[in-house]
């Protein structure tokens, strides 16, 4: 019969290939798995299937990862020392006195209907109270009125029943034929049961080697100390083991020598008389020295508990000394506790009048460093831009004087064609002197904005010199600045910085600006750049990211689509790819962002156009489309885009798309995604699973050839 395990034992199970422990927590079957399953807790995190739960029902509680179901067959080695729950496992047959009938246990684990450790029970009888489901959920199957959930103490098993009922018999049967003389002394009142269990052990074992017992008897005490694992229940083990070997021995003796005598009484009886009385004293003498061997143990055992009790007694004492010295050891740290907090409230109180001090001056001097590296970012960053445009304007400039170069014509005769062609060459002398006029406000633009960059350069050294004069004076002095003084420096900084602004950012207008939809309806693709560097959506900004100012064309949110017609709208999105793409020799725009524009499929195809015309000269490395309308046929352009390959761009944003993208689609931009070895980043709401798989898959292959190409030109 195979060894039972049920809830509350420790085991060992195989589980893929790995010998692992753990703690069973249910016992029963399971949704989806064949047989009954065994719900263990592993010991180590991380080694398990699930928290208790399978296929959405909850059969035991475990931390994640450490719960598993096994069968019967996985299970190595069971141990059952520290538990207290009856030995049954599903399959075994109870007794239940409640419902006076037997039954069958089919569950075995926590529910849900009440907490604790519960047994499933099929009765016999009908006398239940479910079919194996309580609140539509099933813990086992059965016939209606034959299913009943009880506690341990509600029932007991059969074959322990039995068992208990037959020991019950042997012991009584045994009492009753060993002698009052032979039985030693009653156990002293502070030995526990398990020690007076072995001395009556050892009487039976003693009563049959004087013959008032069945040899079996002591064959069932050994069998009794194979489940015993202490040390002492050893030790008596082995005893009774040598007094079995010692009987065993008498009766091999015995059974030749009654062979010899049978043999010899027919021939003479006399000397089969004088042979009984010699194995008569051999017995006698035998039995002597058992019985003094049996004083001898029982001298031991006495010793051995006397010992045990000296023990105890010096543990006691010890412990005592212990709880003393722990409680002198506590007054001893409270005291020490607080002498500390006394000295820590004096240094407390001499070092907040130093505090205090220093306060108000380290907070002004953080506040000042704070707001003049904000404010040197700030103007360094215009100057930047400033500088683009002064470039951009340089470029005009030179364009400008290369295209007046004019040389008058030589006199002559005037007929009536030449007459016209000079009134042609009077409108060309008009048109250059109008360049030339407009030349010269450009390069007086030029001038100016020079002008006020080195004005703003003076003024941050300016205000520089008044911070470290500012400290200076604050350490030689060492005084508090109170609030009002502190309000003030702020406020002077303040109206130092408005100014700076003022100064900066105000240009000499010497003409009527154009609106956008003028422009519009005379630009051309030359006149890209500076249309859209006109609106002042290109300018240097800081990346807290990347520590360092990146040149950004960002028109998020704008409504300038919706103030055009179609045609400006069209004209105008080919304007602004031409501006990205630019190979003049300025800037280049390294993040364009488009979110919320208003894009769709009217002008997006056409904007994706130009891009993959001029993509030698797209070098931005950021790319934001979010929250607009783009279609099919817009991805289609972007999925062309993509597959060339630009150089610089890793980040594409279309969170948000207000369109609905056809699969074919959605699979022909993956598969320029796949072809893209430089992109990190794409972010876009895809329906499909496998859409999301595929894109995770080769972005993460291209941000690990990232960081391998950056490792290797670090070495």
């Amino acid at each position: 019969m195979s060894k039972i395990t049920t809830v509350g034992d420790r085991v060992k199970i195989k589980h893929k290939n790995k010998e692992l422990l753990g703690l069973v927590k249910f016992v029963g079957e399971v949704k989806g798995k064949s047989g009954i399953q065994y719900g263990i807790e592993l010991d180590k995190a991380n080694t398990g299937e699930n928290n208790g739960a399978h296929s959405g029902v909850i059969y035991f509680v475990s931390k994640q990862k450490k719960g598993v179901f096994v069968s019967k067959s996985a299970i190595l080695k069971t141990n059952a020392k520290n538990n207290s729950n009856p030995r049954v496992t599903v399959g075994s047959k109870v007794k239940v006195a409640k419902f006076d009938c037997d039954g069958t246990i089919r569950f075995i684990g926590d529910t849900t209907f009440k907490a604790g450790l519960w047994y499933g029970i099929e009765l016999d009888a009908a006398k239940g109270k479910n079919n194996g489901t309580v609140k539509s959920r099933c813990y086992f199957q059965c016939a209606d009125k034959h299913g009943s959930f009880l506690k341990s103490t509600d029932f007991e098993p059969i074959a322990a029943a039995k068992k208990s009922k037959t020991s019950n018999a042997d012991a009584v049967a045994s009492s009753a034929s060993s002698p009052s003389s032979s039985s030693p002394s009653s156990p002293r009142p502070s030995a526990s049961d398990s020690d007076a269990n072995r001395r009556k052990d050892i009487e039976r074992v003693v009563n049959v080697l004087n013959g008032q017992g069945s040899p079996n008897t002591i064959t069932s005490i050994i069998q009794s100390y194979d489940d015993k694992k202490e040390a002492e229940d050893m030790e008596w083990l082995k005893i009774i083991a040598t007094l079995k070997s010692i009987n065993d021995k008498l009766v091999a003796q015995q059974q030749p020598q009654q062979q010899e005598q049978s043999n010899a009484a027919v021939s003479n009886n006399s000397n089969d008389h004088n042979a009984s009385n010699v194995d008569v004293e051999q017995y006698a003498s035998q039995i002597k020295q058992l019985k003094s061997d049996q004083n001898r143990l029982q001298q031991q055992v006495d010793e051995a508990q006397t010992n045990r009790r000296s023990a105890e007694q010096q543990v006691s004492a010890l412990q005592a000394d212990k709880n003393r010295l722990e409680q002198e050891l506590n007054s001893l740290r409270s005291q020490k506790q607080s002498l500390q907090q006394q000295l820590e409230a004096a240094q407390s109180q001499q070092s907040q009048s130093e505090e205090s001090n220093s306060a108000n001056t380290n907070e002004l001097e953080r506040r000042l460093k704070f707001e003049t590296e904000e404010m040197k970012q700030k103007y360094e960053s215009e100057i930047r831009t400033l500088s683009a445009d002064k470039q951009r304007l340089e470029q005009q400039v030179a364009k400008l004087k290369a295209s007046s170069n004019y040389t008058e014509p030589e006199p002559s005769e005037e007929t009536s064609e030449e007459q016209e062609a000079k009134l042609s060459d009077q409108e060309k002398d008009e048109k250059i002197k109008q360049l030339q006029r407009e030349n010269e406000q450009l390069s007086g633009a030029v001038r100016s904005k020079d002008e006020i960059v080195a004005n703003a350069k003076e003024e941050i050294e300016k205000l520089k010199k008044e911070i470290r004069a500012m400290k200076e004076e604050e350490e030689k002095e060492e005084v508090q600045l109170g609030n009002l003084e502190k309000d003030r420096a702020k406020k002077l900084l303040e109206e130092r910085v408005n100014e700076l602004q003022k100064n900066t950012l105000s240009t000499p207008s010497t003409e009527k600006k154009k609106t956008i939809s003028e422009l519009l309806n005379e630009s051309s693709k030359e006149d890209a750049v500076d249309i859209i560097h006109g609106m002042g959506v290109i300018k240097f900004e800081y990346d807290k990211k990347l520590k360092k100012d990146t040149y950004n064309l960002d028109l998020t949110n704008n409504a300038v689509l919706k103030r055009l017609t179609n045609a400006q709208r069209k004209q105008f999105m080919l304007l602004l790819a031409h501006c990205i793409c630019d190979n003049s020799g300025q800037q280049k725009v390294e993040k364009v962002k488009l979110s919320n524009m208003g894009i769709d499929d009217k002008l997006f195809p056409d904007f994706m156009d130009v891009l993959i015309e001029n993509i030698e000269h797209f070098e931005a490395d950021e790319l934001w489309l979010e929250s607009n309308k783009i279609g099919d046929e817009g991805m289609k352009k972007l999925a062309v885009f993509l597959a060339k390959t630009p150089a610089k761009l890793e980040v594409i944003k279309m969170y948000n798309n207000k369109a609905i993208i056809s699969t074919p689609v959605c699979n022909e931009l993956l598969s320029a995604i796949e072809e893209n070895g430089i992109l990190q980043k794409f972010t876009f709401e895809w329906r499909l699973t496998q859409h999301r798989d595929r894109i995770n898959k080769k972005l993460n292959a291209n941000q690990d050839a990232k960081r391998k190409r950056k490792w290797a030109k670090k070495k």
